[in-house]
């Protein structure tokens, strides 16, 4: 059983539920993390002795040499985790989601790591026709994210990595309590809006199928991942999620509001663009080669949201903190410079993440002004030359 771990992105929404867990199976862990929303979603573990925290960038890694020495697996959680923030910077895009996963591979190949385990996505599967779509199915990306995600799988499945057994794991859209909450994924989304507007709008035209699984089983299948014979996982896709918990979204939108009976919620379909992705997903293989099952309880979690929400515990939920957009849109209205997401950790896309485009355009028509008041404000022979670079 490896037992030293590195978890990149570990301050993220699954990572700051998944390194509490493995501390408490025994587990040395290391956390790589930029560390945007800051070290609060490991306070409660933050002085553990067995954790250790690096403040890094996963797109520069060669500046943090070592830090891969007497690892025995790596979990790879660190992306760009959604839609809107992989549309807003594509290029980087490419290199965090790509680039740096296939580099950190590599390097965990040569430091001796003995398992590799990847957060790829079920998005993968994108503009499905089959009815139902398994490990076998062909994939059909339709998003920049979701491309980036099964260019990356094929990258590490050719990577020659001889001792280091490497595992993809497609995540279904994960929803729940973290430490790291968030409000940009479509269970937690819909919830908040139930409690705070009385209202749960449907975007996409509500046909479009999803997969779910809670965040905190989601943790669960990669200490089970860890603690698998070698054989079962090398060179392995698994599907992670539940069947019983692939949803068509407009009738995912009635589950919450059924579950919430006394707040008086309206359902709400928003005329928009059908959503091309749609995709139900058969987890059959996770169960029956590595035993894994998901136990938490959909309608159970939908009223812990909801009362966290209302008790205050998690404060006001129209913070930016919650929203990776929304938090990159507020950066640069306080002139931190262009608008740049870190690598924190992968929170896989809800299908209503489309209500946050209209951030993505806001930030880029923001920093496209910016960047005419800049060249106004310089000598025209400095103009020049910047317009000369664009170009």
């Amino acid at each position: 059983m490896s037992k030293r771990v590195l978890v990149t992105g570990g301050a993220g929404y699954l990572g700051s539920v998944l390194v509490p867990q493995l501390l408490d199976e025994g587990y040395e862990v290391t956390v790589f993390d930029r560390l945007l929303f800051g070290r609060e979603p490991l306070a409660a573990v933050i002085d553990h002795p067995r954790l250790k925290l690096i403040e890094g960038d996963i797109t520069k890694l060669a500046s943090h040499n070592g830090f891969l020495e007497g690892m025995d697996a790596v979990i790879h959680l660190a992306a760009f985790s959604n839609d809107p923030s992989c549309d807003l910077k594509p290029e980087l895009t490419q290199r965090v989601n790509f680039e740096a996963t296939t580099e950190l591979a590599r390097r965990a190949a040569r430091a001796g790591v003995r398992r590799f385990i990847y957060a790829s996505s079920c998005s993968v599967y994108g503009s499905n026709p089959s009815p139902v779509v398994d490990e076998q199915s062909e994939l059909h990306p339709v998003s920049l994210y979701a491309k980036k995600k099964a260019e990356a799988e094929a990258a590490l499945f050719a990577l020659p990595a001889p001792g280091m057994s490497i595992t993809a794991f497609r995540m279904a859209t994960l929803y729940g309590i973290s430490p790291r909450m968030r409000f940009d994924l479509a269970i937690n989304l819909m919830v908040m809006n139930a409690v705070t507007r009385r209202a749960i709008y449907v975007l996409g035209g509500g046909h479009q199928w999803r997969p779910f699984v809670h965040v905190a089983d989601a943790a669960q299948a990669y200490i089970t991942a860890l603690e698998a014979p070698t054989k079962d996982i090398d060179r392995e896709t698994f599907n992670v999620g539940s069947d019983n918990t692939n949803y068509q979204i407009g009738d995912l939108a009635w589950v919450v509001r059924d579950a919430l009976p006394n707040l008086d919620v309206t359902v709400t379909t928003v005329p928009d663009n059908d959503d091309k992705r749609s995709y139900r997903v058969d987890f059959s293989k996770i169960q029956e080669k590595l035993g894994f099952t998901a136990r938490c309880d959909l309608q159970d979690s939908i009223v812990e949201i909801a009362r966290a929400i209302q008790n205050g515990r998690l404060g006001d939920c129209s913070d930016t903190k919650f929203y990776t957009v929304k938090r990159m849109a507020d950066r640069s209205r306080r002139g931190r410079g262009s608008a740049r997401l870190p690598a924190l950790g992968l929170d896989d896309h809800g299908p209503q993440d489309q209500a946050l485009r209209a951030d993505v355009g806001r930030v880029r028509r923001r920093q496209a002004r910016d960047r005419r008041q800049q060249l106004h404000r310089r000598p025209a022979h400095r103009a020049r030359r910047c317009r000369h670079q664009a170009r």
